[in-house]
This record gives C-alpha cells, sequence and structure tokens, in this order.
C-alpha cells in the first residue's frame, strides 16, 4: 500500500512468523499483514516490540499501529472465522480502519495493555463476535471513528473519560 516502506536508510524490515510488517518512523513499526502462519492463528498478541538480530546487532522497536484491514474479512459471508482472540499490545497507537471488520468469530479483544491507544479506525471491529469492549485503560484514546463497533450483539462498552470524538 501507499506509504509502506520495506527498507528504511537501509534498514531491512523486521520478519516473523505472525505479522508483516512496515515501517512507521524512524524505530516504529506498524502491522500491516498477516504472514500464511498468521492467518490460521486463532489467538494473536500483538507484540509491545520486535527485537531483530542477535546481541550486538540487536536492535529493539516499537509496534505502534495495526493498518487498515489487517484482519478483516471480506464480507459477512467470506468472514475470517479463525481469529477468536487478540491482545493489543502496550504501545499501539492506532488500529486502522476496519482493521478487525467480518472477524466474526473474534469474542475476545484484550486492550487492558493498551494505555497508548489514541485512536480506532471506523469500522474497525465492524462484525465481530465480541459482545463487551473495556477500552477503560486506554486513557490515551480520543478518537474512535464511525460504526467501529457496529453490528455486535448486545454489546457493552466500556469508554475512558478522554474521548471527544464518536
Amino acid at each position: 500500500g501507499a506509504g509502506y516502506a520495506a527498507e528504511l536508510d537501509d534498514k531491512p524490515l523486521p520478519k516473523d512468523d505472525t505479522f508483516v510488517y512496515a515501517w512507521a518512523g524512524e524505530d516504529e513499526l506498524k502491522i500491516v499483514g498477516l504472514t500464511d502462519a498468521g492467518k490460521v492463528e486463532t489467538e494473536l498478541t500483538i507484540p509491545d516490540t520486535v527485537t531483530p538480530g542477535e546481541g550486538d546487532e540487536a536492535v529493539t522497536y516499537k509496534v505502534i499501529a495495526i493498518a487498515d484491514s489487517v484482519f478483516t474479512g471480506t464480507s459477512s459471508s467470506a468472514a475470517n472465522t479463525t481469529l477468536q482472540k487478540v491482545v493489543i499490545g502496550a504501545n499501539i497507537e492506532s488500529i486502522g480502519a476496519y482493521a478487525f471488520r467480518y472477524c466474526s468469530a473474534l469474542n475476545t479483544i484484550d486492550f487492558s495493555k493498551a494505555t497508548e491507544l489514541k485512536s480506532i479506525g471506523a469500522s474497525a471491529f465492524y462484525y465481530v463476535g465480541a459482545t463487551e469492549f473495556d477500552l477503560s485503560n486506554c486513557a490515551a484514546l480520543t478518537e474512535i471513528g464511525a460504526s467501529a463497533f457496529r453490528y455486535n450483539s448486545r454489546k457493552t462498552i466500556t469508554l475512558p473519560d478522554g474521548v471527544n470524538s464518536w
């Protein structure tokens, strides 16, 4: 997609078995996709950091964003029925539009570590299986996009005080 860089000043992009990353800044990453192995996982934990290399070569990068449409199914009839639980990492500042849309089996979304989360994109959790969203630890959260939690049955959403755009 536009704006994604595989290399930044000749720094190779970190790789792992689950997530596909792009640079979000000098020492920051965003998740832009899932590997084939990641696509079949039922539970995912968004990492706080990624540290490629070993010893003196090791460098730690913060994972600060989940890009648009990363985990999404394409429609209610072509839903992502694999993903059941996700833990949002401590350094995530933004969750992109449609990030988890049509993840119909996604019943548990743990925001308890997401104290840096500032924004949730439009339709990010549209038509997911979860019925409770506890965002109370997301003290930095100020913006929630349109229809972010639409089409979830009997939902309870606990918000922090700072949300000023819904």
